[in-house]
């Protein structure tokens, strides 16, 4: 299992949370994707990666798996992983937690794209030397 990870601190807001006072479930997309943001911000420039002129790597699949309720007030950790990296694709996967015990996994798969034609592009090295030295 790979041992690079990101982690970082999140406070649940009331923004975060269903009337029943439960995180709500899309809110565990965003906070994976926060982390995936927040991760690039720290080991590489923010605006060279989303706003490349050449490259694009929307998403092409993500899923979720909750296992316990997250509330407003708690302050959760968001442990960020490379699961896969091939030529044109990346998979990122969050797993949520409130104190040891895990809450929510989150995946996404990134597929690199040349922005000229949205055709399916190798992924650059500046993209795969960050995946694999940090993550």
């Amino acid at each position: 299992m790979n041992d690079k990870l990101y982690t970082q601190k999140h406070m649940l807001h009331f923004s975060h949370c269903d009337p029943a006072g439960i995180i709500f479930y899309s809110r565990v997309y965003e906070l994976h994707h926060i982390a995936y943001e927040n991760w690039v911000g720290k080991v590489y420039s923010w605006e060279d990666w989303f706003r490349h002129k050449t490259y694009a790597f929307p998403i092409v699949h993500s899923e979720a798996d909750y296992s316990a309720p997250m509330r407003a007030g708690q302050e959760i950790e968001i442990v960020l992983r490379k699961k896969k990296l091939s030529q044109n694709s990346y998979q990122l996967e969050s797993s949520i937690y409130l104190g040891d015990k895990i809450c929510a996994k989150a995946s996404s798969i990134h597929v690199c794209v040349s922005k000229a034609g949205f055709q399916k592009a190798p992924i650059p090295d500046f993209v795969k030397e960050c995946l694999e030295k940090t993550l």
